[in-house]
């Protein structure tokens, strides 16, 4: 038998993350608690040590419950070494996943905030219909590893707070 069918058939990847699609197994309450978490605060935290499994029950289990809940995840991980602004990979990502049209424009071109930004677009999915986003940000934590400049890490963190705080 061939190493690649013998992988295949054992239920467990090591340090691999499960994706989408995949059997997650023996995490079936943690992807319970950890779903009703996401699906009805306005932010969640998952946190841990590397390996112990986040990714896998982000992308086979939250993930998969949340689009049975209406929700079109976007996952965004950010770049910390290139030109463009958070706001603006947080956009490429949106509008990579659904479609978003904008009800009112910007008041200032290059100002927007986080909260400007979702406050005057609507997004939607192929047919038309309105969406629920859930945004995941993956490898959130690099922010405070990979960049370098404080000023932008002030900026985003300013932003994203008054998002959530309405």
């Amino acid at each position: 038998m061939a190493m690649e069918d013998k992988n295949r058939k054992n239920p467990w990847l090591g340090l691999e993350s499960y994706q989408e699609g995949e059997v997650l197994y023996g995490r079936d309450d943690d992807i319970r608690d950890l779903t009703q978490c996401v699906l009805n605060d306005t932010e969640t935290l998952l946190y841990g040590k590397s390996g112990i499994g986040k990714s896998s029950i982000l992308n086979a289990g939250i993930i998969p419950a949340a689009r049975r809940y209406g929700y079109i995840p976007v996952l965004i991980r950010l770049s910390h070494k290139e030109e463009h602004s958070y706001l603006h990979q947080i956009k490429v990502a949106i509008s990579n996943v659904i479609t978003v049209n904008q009800v009112v424009e910007c008041k200032e071109i290059g100002k927007e905030s986080i909260y400007e930004y979702f406050h005057r677009h609507t997004f939607h999915d192929d047919s038309g219909g309105r969406v629920k986003l859930l945004i995941v940000f993956d490898q959130f934590e690099e922010i405070f590893t990979l960049q370098d400049d404080e000023s932008k890490k002030k900026q985003f963190f300013a932003g994203l707070a008054d998002f959530l705080n309405d």
